[in-house]
Formats: C-alpha cells, structure tokens, sequence
C-alpha cells in the first residue's frame, strides 16, 4: 500500500517536473537570446558612436515636446569641436542651438517653425558662434516626424567654412565671367545715355553760338535731360557694382521676382545681339523665400547664358543663322502651395540623354574648349541646396527646361535681422 502510494507520488511529481524544466531550458534560451541582443546592442551602438565621433560635425536628436518643453536627448562629442561646448552643457540649456549660437536668430525660429508645423526638412546655412565667440559657416539638416505629441529631429551640423570660401571665390569668378561675356552689351547699353547727354550738351553749346544766351526753360530742360541720364548711367553702374561685389550678406526674406527681373535685364542687351527673345510671366509681391538675393541673380544669370549659348549652338549645328531663339520664364506656386517653383525653358535643342545626370556635376561640361569651366551650373546647384531648394533638369518640347523649388516664406516680412535678441 506504501509503495503503491510512494510511486504515485513520485509520478505526479515527475509529471509536475516535466513542464518546469521545460519552462526553465525556454526561459533560458531566451536569456541568452536578450544578452546576445543586448551585447548586439551594445556593439552598435559603440560602433555608431565611434562613427559619430570620427565625423567632422556634430549628430543630434531633438524633441519638441508636446507640452512645450524642448530636449536634446542625443549629441554627439564632435559639438566641441564645433561649438566649445560640451554635450552636457546644451543638454543643460537646450536654447543654446536655436538662440545664441546662431547668427540669424530670428530666421532659424521662423525655419524651425515651419519645419515643425509641415513636418519639412530643416535646412539652414548661416554664420554660427563658438563659446569664445568666433564665427564660422555651419549647414545644419534634420528630418522631422511625428510621435505621438512630440515633435522628434533627427539631424547633423557640419563645419562648411572651407566650402563658403571655395564656393565664394567660385561664384565670384562666375560672376566676373559673366560680366565679361556682357561687355559689349554692357557698352551699348552705357552708350545710350551718354550719346543723349552729349547731345543735350552740344544742343546748349550751338544755341549760345548761333543765338546767344540761351533761354532758361531751354536750359532747364537739357540740364533735366542730362541728370535722367547721368541718373540712368548711376543705376547700371550701381547694379554691375552690386552684382560684381563679393556677396557676404547674411541671409534674408526676399521676393524672387525681383533678382529674377534684374537679371533678365541685366542680359537684356547680350539676348538682342544673340537675336534670343525672353518671355517672362513672372509676378512681382505676391510670394516670398528666404535667402540672398544677389546670389539668386547669379543663379538667374547662369540659367540664362547657358540658354542662350544652347540656342546659338544649335543655329550653328542646324546651320539657322538668323532664326529668334526664345526663353521662358516662370514664377509660380508650386502644386502643394509650400514651395515656388521657377521654371527656365529654353528651345535650344534640349540636352543629351547622357548628360543629364552629370549636368551639375563640378567641371562637366558639353561647351568647347575654352567656351566654359563646366562650373556654372554646379555652382547653380549649390546656391539653391544651400537655402534650402532643389533644382532638376529635363528635356521638354524643343529644348531644356530647369526647375528650381524653393521653400516658401509665409511668415511675417520683417527682414531686420539684427533687431533679434542676440543674448
């Protein structure tokens, strides 16, 4: 009886004993499995904080969260490299990034703003400050999205300080190469004003001669005559000054249409001797970006010579000495109503199917030897990333048509930077 009752015993306990050890070999299975993923962990991590600290900038994490408050939960040790700061000290005053060490304070509030309220790329280029209150040009990218209430930014900040100057001295060689290309234009167009003010002088000098002293209302008049064209020729020479000056104006609200106009008649001369006519439907205050306006004028002066060298060479290829060739300019807002998009259409011809996708590329050029660096439209590239566009290139009807987007300004038009609160 004993024994029979012992060996039940022992069986149920052997039955009870089964499944425990079974639970005991799976829960240590899964042991191993989370040290090995925590291990795993630990080595990326290590890895990617290896990475980040070899990359010459700095790699951030920022939340806006949804009762207001801003944190940075994540900053890499290049931030003392670039700032003098230490991870710890902007986790500590998370203000230090958007108010004290930029140099557009107001700007960088606006862009981060719209960032946040359309859930768009962060994109800033500007001057930035070092605890010892040096300078230095800084690009700053972060993608924003959405968890719950927060608002969460992904970024980085790099040191372009040798890239402004490279990029600087290159715009400026552009610069003075377009000037240098528009000098027979440029003379004509100085040329008028200055026949009509020798003509108002030899008028005043033969009425003395042939009539005595001249009358003043006559006088009157040549001398109005003179100061509106000595007044015209002021305007030009200001405008080749302005547009030849090294541009170091920080970045600003501007509406497009008004660099896009000066451009165009800043080539209007250079496009009549071409015998190239431009079209342009492009309607001034009605939208506005943020940026450099002398910059995108360059931008403008680019797209134009390129299509007008692209019309001229297909006259020669097609052997049309005197057929008008045509350019079309287009401001607009673009189909999500967040951005403008400029269009520049040319009927040159359009561009090779294998150029397309080097046509930005630094020193690629279709031009002849002698006839271009292959810098221009890289140059153009760079200007429109640097605030924040884009720019594509296509064949469209007989020719190339370039689409700029840039983001939209829709804030308020106050451009005074400088009345920001820099403390």
């Amino acid at each position: 009886m004993r024994s029979g009752v012992r060996d039940l015993l022992n069986k149920s306990a052997l039955a009870r004993l089964g499944p425990a050890v079974e639970r005991e070999v799976h829960e240590a299975k899964a042991r191993r499995k989370r040290r090995h993923a925590e291990e795993v962990l630990r080595e990326t991590t290590s890895r990617l904080e290896g990475v980040a600290a070899n990359i010459p900038g700095m790699i951030f994490k920022r939340i806006q969260h949804g009762d207001g408050t801003l944190t940075y939960p994540y900053i890499s040790d290049g931030v003392f490299q670039l700032y003098g700061y230490t991870p710890q000290e902007f986790k500590a005053d998370p203000t230090l990034f958007s108010e004290h060490v930029v140099d557009d304070v107001d700007g960088v509030r606006k862009m981060l703003s719209e960032s946040e309220r359309l859930l768009q790329p962060y994109v800033y280029t500007g001057l930035e400050r070092r605890k010892d209150g040096t300078q230095f040009w800084a690009r700053t990218s972060a993608r924003p999205r959405r968890s719950a209430a927060d608002i969460i930014w992904d970024g980085i900040v790099l040191d372009i300080s040798d890239l402004k100057r490279a990029e600087s001295q290159l715009v400026q060689s552009a610069k003075l190469a377009s000037l240098g290309e528009m000098a027979a234009g440029l003379t004509h167009e100085l040329t008028q004003p200055l026949s009509v003010l020798t003509m108002a002088v030899d008028a005043a000098i033969m009425m003395e001669e042939e009539d005595g002293t001249p009358s003043v209302d006559f006088l009157m008049k040549q001398i109005h005559t003179i100061g509106e064209q000595a007044a015209r020729m002021r305007e030009m020479v200001d405008h080749i000054g302005a547009f030849s000056r090294k541009d170091d104006a920080k970045a600003e609200i501007f509406d497009p249409a008004i660099p896009i106009h000066n451009a165009i008649r800043f080539v209007a001369d250079l496009m009549r001797m071409s015998n190239v006519v431009i079209e342009e439907r492009v309607p001034e205050g009605i939208w506005h970006v943020r940026g450099y306006p002398v910059q995108f004028e360059q931008i403008m002066v680019n797209l134009l010579g390129n299509a007008k060298d692209a019309i001229i060479a297909r006259r020669i290829t097609e052997s049309e000495k005197v057929c008008t060739g045509r350019i079309a300019v287009r401001l607009e807002a673009d189909s999500d109503d967040q951005r403008i998009r400029l269009e520049v259409q040319d009927d040159g011809g359009g561009i090779p199917g294998d150029v397309v996708k080097h046509i930005f590329e630094p020193f690629f050029t279709t031009k002849p030897v002698g006839k271009g660096t292959g810098l221009g439209l890289s140059i153009v590239y760079s200007l429109v990333t640097s605030i924040g566009g884009e720019i594509t290139a296509e064949n469209d009807g007989e020719g190339a048509l370039f689409t700029i987007r840039l983001p939209m300004h829709t804030g308020p038009l106050d451009t005074d930077d400088d009345s920001a609160d820099r403390s």
